[in-house]
């Protein structure tokens, strides 16, 4: 059961690679979006599911959160930020062996449902 309170359905508005949010404004909109929403996923897929759904910048990285990301994940992910506000995005590789698949935390925690890369 989810501890966040759903209202209506609102998909995730997506964000294009050339205007990224900031880390700050991807957190506040992910919140906002499981305050206010009712949607599994963040973002609109058919099939292929690994469409970039809102980009990121943070440092000299840009990320990307996939369409498919679930509402399970993004849960995870906004109680890890509150516990730990400063919460750290490490690089690891990705299925394809690829360093772009990002974990949290000191513990390098894999979020499942939770689809967030740093660009290649």
């Amino acid at each position: 059961m989810s501890s966040f309170h759903r209202v209506d359905t609102m998909p995730l508005s997506q964000v294009r690679s050339a205007d990224p949010l900031t880390r700050a404004e991807f957190e506040r909109q992910l919140v906002a979006w499981l305050t206010e929403s009712n949607e599994a996923h963040v973002g609109d897929f058919v099939g292929y599911g690994g469409k970039p759904w809102l980009w990121v910048r943070q440092g000299s990285g840009i990320y990307h959160l996939n369409a498919d990301t679930k509402r399970a994940g993004v849960e995870e992910y906004v109680r890890m930020v509150s516990r730990e506000p400063s919460l750290g995005w490490t690089v690891t590789p990705g299925r394809a062996g690829k360093m772009t698949k990002v974990v949290f935390g000191k513990s390098m925690v894999a979020i499942p449902g939770f689809y967030f890369y740093r660009k290649a």
